[in-house]
Parts: structure tokens; C-alpha cells; sequence
């Protein structure tokens, strides 16, 4: 790992490694030697002419002209940065004026894209040179994008993204950087909001299909509840419509169109009547004002019926562990976790590049998702046997996919794949927990004993511990807490408690490797030993289901039966086979 620092995140502390700069452009080194030579830069990476607008087509009509040519008093961002009066240009890219629109309302979001932007300005004291750098998350990283400020114009106008204001700059300047990016203008126009917003701020996609979801009256109060929540979090929402043509609690929903080409007119549009039924009091609790141009209010039941699908970029960050890596769903990489508290909410982002080359972007790449299984409590070998699935996301040909789940405790492998088995491709996991989970990676197929001196593993054996019932205890009156402890050729794994119970449901999973094929021990404890029950047969590859007699001695040292244990045991001589 190289050098980093470690930033506070929501009680703990998450390494945040150094940005690298793209194509080795490294900004101060640069601009120190522009300054030191008296010249403005001219970027031979991404030069000013055509090919840096167009892969397709030839436009020599084009003139590139820096902001001071544009206007007597440029400025990057202007004290009150507003998404008000944002362009996209001639070039039309609108889903980008989206994500700038959303970052332009969050301070920190856009410091984060814009670094240091204050000692970027044109001023004497800066020492202007013609150069600016962008910072945009990238494949676990994030790069230092420099450009130089030649920007595209037809008639002293821009065709980039643009501030109506004329001497705001740094909307067309960001696109540029990005455009740099993907390799030029026009490749940016095969991209998607939120994967510019997962660019812009390091956060993980999410896209809810409106239409998939159950929109009962508990569903809509869940689902209303689930975006509040994201806001809360400062998260970015965005919203969708494809072709989808007296009260004591109001739901509204407050909504931006930065295109600001039309506007909701049903209920509780800007000019509805239905606003004279609220009070002042309550317009100001709301927050309710119509003067920024493009903003609307609508209700919630008519926001579900218009709208088919809302985005999430979650920018809020928790504990996650990065797992960059380049990929028969066993075959591939497997990544480790624990889930040590009750239960607790999980959230995973798969990630692939889709920057595959200037007329090729997201035509080659994959289909991809993944799976989460529950797995044996001491694990530490690959799966390779397919155990109990918890969550398998979407399919989807898209640059990011996204899961969350509600896990108990226990150990879990996720598992990325391809939809299509001959295709593979670089990604990154991302795993986000509420805590630490220091995910680990699986590399090892079995224990392998290098020294002749000792003696080899022959077998490997899975016990699983399903239920038991008829649990009896001696002299004691109270329901117990029982758990299990599975024994084997002096290894020992232990269960968690199950609260007051005589029946217990485990679902408890072990694995040994073993170098004596043997019996092997298991025995049921509350608060104090209940029973002990022994399995002297290992079981088939397949597996075998067992019934055994669970026994304890009593008062007159005489064993006793103390109820019964159902086990599901499988093993092989093939310490690869599970």
C-alpha cells in the first residue's frame, strides 16, 4: 500500500489513498515550469482541434479560445456557485449539466471534483498559466485530470457546457477534463448521470425501477422513508419518466429539472390552487419557495405514477473494503466477510471499466452481478461447493451494479461474476458495513502441508448442526440458551447462542480437514452441559442426513437420553471437493 492518510468517516477511519495524475500529467510540476518559461500551456494529450470534439466526424468550424478571450473578468467559481443557469451547449451533453447541477448544490462535492479552486482562479497571486485540475474517482482511485483552457466556440460563443453568466468557467473547463477522460466530447454523450455522479464523488449506484417495486401502502411509506433517509445521509437523488403516461399527512416531493424545459402543472404544481389550503407557517417548515426556475413540487402517489425509475449516488461514507481485481461462478475470485452483530444491513458495489477506446465505449462491456453465500463459520479455504445464497443482484450490462441486504450473523463469501461464462474483465468490489469487515480474499484451494515430517490432510469433511429437539436439562426449571461446539481431530467451532429454546433451529456449518479420518464430537451446552452426541460415519461427497442421540450422564452417573440432533455430513478424500 503506498502513501496515504486516514480520514474520519462516520466514527472510524477509512485509508484514502493519493491521487494519481493521469497520463503521468503532474499539475504543479507543469504549471512551475510555465511560469518559470512566461507561457500559457497547450496540451499536447488532448489537443485543440477536432479530434478532441469528435470521433465520428470532422468539424474545422470550430475555434478554441481561452476564457480571457471571452470575457474581461473570468472566474472558475463564483462566491455563490448556483446550478440555476447552467448550458449544455451545442454539444448537447445534458446528463452531464445534470450531475454538474447536482454537485453544484453540494459544497463539498464540488471541492472534491474542483481541488483547491481558490488558488486556481485567475488572479496575480495564482500566477495564472493556462492550466486547471479536475479530480474524478476512478476504478478505487482518484486521478488528477489537468487541462489547459482552450475551450470550443463557434461565433465567440461556446458550444461546451457553460454558465449563462459568461465568466463562470468552471462547468465548461470540468467537461473538458472529462471529455480528456473518455478520450473525447463525443464519447461523453454514450455516458449516464450516475456514473458521473459515482465519478464526481466517490460514492456507490444505485437505480431503483419504480416499477418493480410493491407499492402497496406499507411499500410507499417504505420507499418514501428509504429516499428520505438518502437525503438525510447526502445522498444524490435523481429521477426519471420514460413514457409513462381534505387530509391529515401530506407526502410532496420537492423536484429540480436543470434542463429547465418543462415543468409538472398537475396538483401542487407552482400555479396550483391547491397551495392556498397551507398555511405560512407550514410553507416555511417546508422550505417552500418558487423562485428558482426549473424546481417543482408534486405529490408523492403522483410521483410514483409519473415517475419509472430514481437513481442513487450514496456519497456518504461508511467502512468498506476495496478488492480490485482482474476476472463457473466457483471459479471465480471470492471474497470473505463476518457479520459479528446480530444483524446488520450490507451494501455492495461491483464495478468495471467502461472506457474500452474512443469509438468503443460501453460496447465491450460485460454483463456482470454477483452473489453472496453464507458459508461455514471457520472457512478459510475457497468455496467449492455452492452454499446457502443471501443475495444475488441484477444482471445488468451497465458500468456499476448495486445490492443491499439485512444479514444475521455468520461468515459470507460474495462472489463476482459474468453473466456469460468465456467473458472476463477488471473490476472492483466495494463493501460497505456499518462497521469494519476487513473483507479478505480466498486464495487457497486447501491446506497444503510442505514438510515430509508431518503428516497429510487425507479428507475433508462438512458437518452441518440443523436442529435438535426434545432438549432436556436436569434439576433446572428455566428454558435454556443452547448452542453448539462441533469437535474434530482436536479442532473446535462454536455457535452462537439461541435464545430460550428446547428446540433449537441452528443451520450451523463447520469444515475440518483432517488427517485421521475419525468420529468426531459434537456436543450441546446452556449454562452448563446439556448433552453430547457423536457422528462415526463421515458421510458421502453428496451428503447424508443423520439423526443422533443426544445423551448426558445424570445423578446415578447412568447416561441418559437428553433429546436428539439432526446433522448433515458430507465429505471427501478430494480436500478441493468442498
Amino acid at each position: 500500500m503506498g502513501k496515504g492518510e486516514n480520514t474520519k468517516a462516520n466514527g472510524g477511519y477509512v485509508h484514502v489513498k493519493p491521487p494519481k495524475s493521469f497520463r503521468g500529467q503532474d499539475y504543479a510540476t507543469i504549471k512551475k515550469d510555465l511560469v518559470k518559461r512566461g507561457v500559457l500551456w497547450e496540451d499536447e494529450e488532448f489537443p485543440a482541434n477536432s479530434k478532441s470534439l469528435y470521433f465520428s466526424k470532422v468539424d474545422n468550424t470550430v475555434q478554441w479560445m481561452r476564457p480571457k478571450e471571452l470575457c474581461k473578468v473570468p472566474r472558475l467559481i463564483e462566491d455563490c456557485v448556483t446550478c440555476n443557469d447552467l448550458d449544455p451547449g451545442e454539444l448537447g451533453n445534458n446528463w452531464l449539466l445534470t450531475a454538474c447541477a447536482a454537485i453544484a448544490k453540494d459544497k463539498k462535492a464540488l471541492a472534491k471534483v474542483v481541488p483547491d479552486h481558490k488558488l486556481q482562479e485567475w488572479d496575480d497571486k495564482n500566477q495564472y498559466a493556462g492550466i486547471f485540475k479536475f479530480s474524478f474517482w476512478r476504478f478505487g482511485y482518484w486521478i488528477d485530470v489537468v487541462v489547459d483552457d482552450r475551450l470550443p466556440t463557434k461565433n465567440g460563443e461556446l458550444i461546451c457546457c457553460h454558465a449563462k453568466s459568461r465568466n463562470e468557467f468552471w462547468y465548461g473547463l470540468l467537461e473538458k477534463a472529462y471529455a480528456k477522460l473518455y478520450g473525447d466530447y463525443e464519447s461523453l454523450g454514450h455516458c449516464y448521470t450516475l456514473d458521473s455522479l459515482v465519478d464526481f464523488t466517490g460514492g456507490v449506484a444505485e437505480r431503483i425501477e419504480i416499477n418493480s417495486l410493491l407499492l402497496n401502502d406499507e411499500g410507499r411509506q417504505a420507499f418514501f422513508k428509504r429516499l428520505q433517509d438518502a437525503l438525510d445521509a447526502g445522498d444524490f437523488l435523481l429521477s426519471r419518466v420514460e413514457a409513462n403516461t381534505g387530509f391529515t399527512t401530506l407526502k410532496l416531493v420537492r423536484l429540480l429539472n436543470p434542463w429547465k424545459d418543462r415543468e409538472w402543472t398537475g396538483p401542487w404544481s407552482n400555479t396550483s390552487p391547491m397551495w392556498k389550503g397551507i398555511s405560512v407557517e407550514d410553507w416555511e417548515k417546508m422550505g417552500v419557495k418558487f423562485k428558482q426556475e426549473g424546481e417543482f413540487w408534486m405529490s408523492w402517489d403522483d410521483f410514483l405514477t409519473y415517475f419509472t425509475r430514481v437513481d442513487c449516488a450514496t456519497s456518504s461514507t461508511r467502512r468498506f473494503s476495496p478488492c480490485p481485481r482482474r476476472g463457473m461462478i466457483l471459479s471465480n475470485p471470492q471474497y470473505m466477510f463476518d457479520i459479528n452483530s446480530h444483524e446488520d444491513t450490507i451494501m455492495i458495489s461491483l464495478d468495471q471499466h467502461d472506457v474500452k477506446g474512443r469509438d468503443a465505449l460501453m460496447d465491450n462491456i460485460n454483463t456482470i452481478g454477483f452473489h453472496v453465500m453464507k458459508v461455514e463459520a471457520n472457512r478459510r479455504f475457497r468455496c467449492h461447493v455452492t452454499g446457502k445464497l443471501r443475495l444475488s443482484s441484477e444482471f445488468k450490462k451497465l458500468r456499476s451494479v448495486y445490492g443491499t441486504k439485512d444479514l444475521v450473523r455468520g461468515r459470507y463469501v460474495i462472489i463476482p461474476c459474468t453473466q456469460e461464462k468465456d467473458k472476463v474483465g477488471e473490476f472492483i468490489l466495494r463493501l460497505y458495513t456499518p462497521y469494519k469487515p476487513a473483507a479478505t480474499e480466498l486464495t487457497e484451494d486447501a491446506p497444503i502441508v510442505s514438510c515430509p515430517c508431518i503428516a497429510p490432510y487425507r479428507m475433508v469433511t462438512t458437518i452441518t448442526v440443523e436442529t435438535c429437539a426434545d432438549l432436556l436439562l436436569e434439576d433446572i426449571d428455566t428454558t435454556p440458551d443452547p448452542f453448539v461446539i462441533i469437535k474434530c481431530e482436536g479442532e473446535k467451532v462454536q455457535s452462537y447462542h439461541e435464545s430460550q429454546t428446547h428446540n433449537p433451529e441452528f443451520n450451523f456449518m463447520a469444515t475440518f480437514y483432517r488427517k485421521k479420518p475419525a468420529v468426531m464430537h459434537k456436543k450441546k451446552f446452556g449454562s452448563e452441559l446439556i448433552s453430547t452426541g457423536a457422528c462415526d460415519e463421515n458421510g458421502t461427497e453428496t451428503g447424508e442426513r443423520k439423526e443422533l442421540v443426544l445423551s448426558a450422564k445424570d445423578k446415578t452417573m447412568n447416561l441418559a437420553k437428553t433429546g436428539k440432533m439432526i446433522v448433515f455430513v458430507r465429505s471427501s478424500f478430494d480436500l478441493a471437493a468442498l
